[in-house]
């Protein structure tokens, strides 16, 4: 895992090139100091948490995350029940929190728009990919993703009607999915990629999909950790040259 610090926290990237005013990252569970760093909003240290980030950043747009396709287009909504965020505007951060699930990250080749999706199970199952990149002017094979940190197939098993939903939508998604010893293990990763070449992206603009929350101490997990888990912040903005 390549880590980058900045400010007082741990975070890894995208590594996109010729895009300067694009920055993107998911923060780490753990500080420059090993302090936890976590943006549940049940825990009693989130609002300072939020404080520090947004000194950094601007004011965030802070989802309400449902497990949907909902995205809202900023600035021009206030609305709050969402799983994706879309801007063509400068200083405008979007943002998700995830603890297993996917936080996805796009923008275009010109670095002129940018969005984010907070893809688990059902998003994935509601096309909520399909959905962001339909917001962009630019054609989908100019749309490059960022696939961050979330729980690997090894550490997801899911019950038969969950394996049987998905195939009922797409034949295909059958090849997302292995059985093991009568259990049924979801691969997030390659359903989200599945998806990202079916809505038309090309294979040199998806990245990322490196990582195992599960496993991963530097990364939360709600399978891992239940009710003690935190909630990891994946942020992209397009900053002003």
């Amino acid at each position: 895992m390549k880590i980058i610090d900045k400010s007082s926290y741990r975070y890894i990237s995208p590594e996109w090139k010729n895009l300067p005013a694009i920055e993107a990252f998911t923060l780490l569970s753990i500080d420059k100091e090993d302090k936890r760093v976590s943006f549940h909003r049940q825990e009693p240290s989130f609002i300072k948490q939020k404080e520090t980030i947004e000194s950094l950043f601007g004011p965030f747009h802070w989802l309400n995350q449902t497990h949907g396709n909902n995205i809202i287009e900023l600035p021009f909504s206030n609305e709050r029940e969402g799983d994706g965020l879309f801007t063509k505007a400068m200083n405008t951060p979007c943002t998700v929190v995830t603890g297993d699930c996917l936080p996805i990250v796009f923008t275009d080749n010109s670095g002129e728009e940018i969005g984010i999706t907070h893809c688990g199970r059902r998003g994935l199952a509601n096309k909520i990919i399909h959905k962001m990149i339909t917001k962009f002017s630019a054609p989908a094979r100019e749309i490059r993703a960022w696939i961050g940190p979330g729980i690997a197939k090894e550490n997801y098993n899911v019950n038969y009607d969950i394996y049987k939903s998905f195939i009922n939508i797409d034949a295909s998604y059958k090849t997302v999915f292995e059985i093991k010893e009568g259990e049924y293990f979801l691969d997030l990763y390659s359903l989200a990629k599945l998806q990202l070449h079916q809505a038309g992206l090309m294979e040199k603009n998806i990245s990322g999909a490196l990582w195992n929350s599960y496993s991963d101490q530097l990364l939360h997990s709600y399978r891992r950790d239940k009710d003690c888990s935190g909630r990891m912040l994946t942020l992209v903005v397009k900053k002003e040259a």
